[in-house]
């Protein structure tokens, strides 16, 4: 028998501030995305673990997907 987490939320872009003034790294995340990524890595292959949300239709939308 397998096992499936939906996890249900908003993922968040994270700006980091570099070395260099001005430039910064994008990356994604927030409360639940954290706990869907933790629970994938914790779970067997069989299992399954979905994320509901909602995204825009620009740029930094498509990169999160």
């Amino acid at each position: 028998m397998s096992n499936r987490i939906v996890c249900i939320g908003e993922c968040m872009v994270e700006m980091a501030p570099q070395a260099t003034a001005g430039d910064y790294r994008m990356g994604f995340a927030g409360g639940t995305m954290n706990t869907a990524w933790d629970r994938r890595q914790l779970m067997s292959a069989e299992d399954n673990v979905d994320y509901l949300t909602s995204v825009g239709v620009d740029a930094t939308s498509d990169a999160m997907l």
